[in-house]
């Protein structure tokens, strides 16, 4: 035991740690808890982000394909109207030119809309074939003026033409493509299923509205409208905002189910990479071009990928469907999140350098009277009052806790320790001192007692000579 008191800082040393310890431990725990937490919900939030990204570009392809349905059945519908109260004269083409100039103005998603009678009479107005937000304008015109010959003239703000025209689309004839043959077999609205477009050779579809001669109820030509398919591509581009990493593609399943046809497509850059990617899922989507209710979504896991395919039913048509797919790798959305872990994991360290620092400081705190005490024991044990930092004492005892309740009880014990060791010190001076006296006084007697006794043999010898 005097050992250990007269070595404090081992014991004052692992009271200091139990101390840390105990502070260190939880706060710890719940920086980690904390951090866990933070984890998992960002996890969560995560799939949740995937999940929504998904529906979210969905519902603008689907938004797009309505408006531009809206937009054109809304011009055939005027278009049919007007022709039917004669309000235009489609004999005159150029008031058809104006006419078809007013109604691009106010429409996007439109490529062109034209008019072609049995004649072979031609007019149209047609947006640049690259941007389906172009504002420039282009008037096609072949009338009996024009030699049988195709003039394209570009369009002022106003609607006037532009010289230098050009001759364009030779060998073209109206009679002979699909939209013309059809309108004018049925004499009624409809679309044409996706095919190539003579001029720009860019896959598309058509609406097409027969005229009929109110007054003998005769076939006299068709309205047209275009709608190109790299207008789709480029409002893909638009929407993919994953760069390079993620792949739109809306396939065209055919009306025999058995094959199908990519019509649009993003990153036009990457057609390699997307034809592979195509063929690796080629069962997938015949699988699904056979299925007879095309409204059905479905996320599959493949190579690590996650690919969700989507089957929507196209404008005005029963007889295909058309396919989104969205091909978007597992961890595009965490390397997004990497930031914020990054982040999180940073917090959580600088967190734990100020949890020990604190521990340190209030372990520190606390041990401070324990070792005032443990000093004044070790003190006591060695007799050394000397050494006792009694102001420590005082202050501690000042508190109103327990150990200021313990070194109240201290100081009183150290008082009456030291009147104690006081007391005795000067009892022993004085019991030294008394038996120094009894010692000097013992040897006095004791020499005046040989003394007397050999006074006593010499007067003996005195007294018997003889001997």
């Amino acid at each position: 035991m005097t050992k250990n008191l007269n070595n404090p800082k081992s014991k004052f040393i692992s009271f200091r740690w139990r101390i840390l310890f105990l502070i260190l431990t939880p706060l710890l725990l719940a920086i980690i808890s904390t951090q866990l937490i933070l984890w998992l919900v960002l996890q969560q939030s995560n799939n949740q982000q995937k999940k929504e990204f998904f529906e979210n570009r969905r519902e603008k392809i689907e938004n797009y394909l309505k408006d531009a349905q809206e937009e054109g059945e809304k011009i055939i519908s005027i278009n049919r109207s007007a022709v039917s109260s004669q309000d235009i004269n489609v004999q005159n083409l150029l008031i058809m030119e104006r006419y078809f100039w007013y109604q691009m103005k106010y429409v996007s998603k439109i490529y062109q809309v034209y008019y072609s009678n049995e004649k072979g009479d031609w007019v149209a107005i047609k947006r640049d074939k690259t941007k389906y937000k172009s504002e420039k304008l282009f008037s096609e015109y072949r009338g009996e003026d024009t030699q049988g010959k195709f003039k394209e003239y570009e369009l002022t703000e106003n609607g006037q033409k532009k010289l230098p025209f050009k001759i364009i689309r030779e060998g073209f004839n109206p009679h002979e493509r699909p939209w013309y043959r059809e309108a004018k077999q049925k004499k009624k609205f409809g679309w044409i299923k996706p095919y190539k477009f003579k001029e720009s050779q860019n896959l598309g579809i058509t609406l097409y509205q027969a005229v009929i001669n109110p007054k003998n109820n005769q076939f006299e030509g068709v309205i047209g409208i275009d709608f190109n398919f790299s207008y789709l591509t480029e409002y893909l581009n638009d929407i993919n905002v994953t760069s390079q990493e993620g792949k739109f593609f809306i396939i065209d399943c055919s009306s025999e189910r058995s094959s199908f046809n990519i019509i649009a497509q993003s990153g036009q850059e990457n057609k390699k990479d997307h034809s592979q990617f195509i063929s690796s899922i080629q069962g997938k989507i015949n699988e699904y071009c056979q299925k007879d209710n095309p409204k059905s979504t479905s996320f599959i896991n493949q190579n690590n990928t996650v690919y969700m395919v989507s089957l929507n039913n196209i404008i005005a048509l029963d007889d295909y469907s058309w396919l989104l797919i969205i091909n978007l790798p597992n961890n595009y959305f965490m390397q997004e999140a990497t930031g914020l872990m990054l982040s999180i994991l940073l917090s959580g360290i600088f967190l734990s350098l100020i949890a020990v620092i604190l521990a340190l400081f209030a372990s520190r705190k606390v041990s401070e009277p324990v070792t005032a005490i443990t000093d004044a024991a070790a003190a006591i044990e060695s007799e050394n009052f000397q050494s006792l930092s009694l102001d420590k004492l005082q202050k501690i005892a000042q508190k109103n806790d327990e150990l200021g309740g313990l070194a109240k009880v201290f100081l009183k014990m150290i008082k009456t320790i030291y009147q104690r060791e006081e007391s005795l010190k000067k009892q022993l001076e004085n019991l030294e001192n008394s038996h120094s006296d009894q010692s000097q006084f013992s040897l006095f007697a004791d020499h005046e007692y040989i003394e007397q006794l050999i006074k006593k043999a010499q007067s003996l010898r005195h007294d018997n000579p003889k001997n």
